[in-house]
């Protein structure tokens, strides 16, 4: 991975590109929930009263109301043979159980909230990860000597554990305004993400060295309220947190 100081500098350019997008999508959103401002004359002998007619909001939602709350896959079998069709469901039904899995580990309607942004700014961003730690604890446990602890004795055992506990990831719903990508072309080629977490999950992940946070909150209100910023960065080989 690139050097801190090259990140740095790259994420203060993508932020300086977005600078102008972000505004527009805190006006957007404005809209949406009737909070921007109406322009009226002042100057008249009489009163005038701005009124919300939730008009943008209520286009916004006849859109939205034509996707389904999950996307549904459709697999093209390569031939018409009752083998090949029967895999094309098998692969088909596979597909759509994991996108169910995805959104029901996810935070809580993550397609519904990409496909909102898609439409009223033209793009949508939702992360997909892999947590095994978080859905898969008995079995990503690791030992002293660093090597995975499986607490049951069979290869048969730890697949009814998979089976029974789901697959290992989760989606997770992006704001369009926290995300800062950098292209070459049409191709994204990398990416920053922002975060605000709780002290208190800072300290609680083992992915993090938590000796700087230590003195920032005592009380276990502060640990709750005081925010820490994350910034995460993709390219098409990496991923990290800093």
């Amino acid at each position: 991975m690139e050097s801190p100081d090259t990140l740095r500098e790259r994420f203060r350019e993508a932020r300086e590109i977005a600078l102008n997008r972000n505004k527009i999508i805190a006006q957007v959103r404005e809209m949406l929930i009737g909070n921007n401002k109406i322009a009226a004359p002042s100057g008249t002998p009489y009163k005038i009263t701005t009124l919300h007619t939730y008009m943008f909001a209520s286009m916004v939602n006849k859109k939205v109301a034509r996707f389904l709350h999950l996307p549904q896959i459709q697999m093209v079998p390569r031939s018409v043979s009752p083998e090949h069709r029967e895999q094309s469901s098998r692969i088909e039904r596979g597909i759509n159980a994991m996108f169910v899995e995805m959104e029901r580990h996810g935070d809580a309607d993550v397609w519904g909230k990409v496909v909102m942004d898609a439409i009223v700014l033209d793009e949508g961003v939702e992360r997909i990860e892999r947590a095994p730690a978080a859905f898969w604890p008995e079995i990503t446990q690791i030992g002293e000597d660093g090597k995975l602890v499986h607490p049951f004795e069979t290869k048969t055992a730890i697949a009814d554990y998979k089976k029974e506990h789901g697959v290992p990831i989760r989606s997770v719903y992006v704001p369009l305004e926290e995300y800062y990508p950098l292209y070459a072309g049409p191709t994204v080629t990398e990416s920053f993400e922002v975060e605000a977490r709780t002290v208190r999950s800072i300290m609680e992940s083992p992915l993090f060295d938590t000796g700087k946070f230590r003195g920032l909150a005592t009380t276990d209100w502060q640990l709750k309220s005081t925010k820490v910023i994350l910034v995460k960065y993709c390219n098409q080989s990496e991923f990290g947190y800093f």
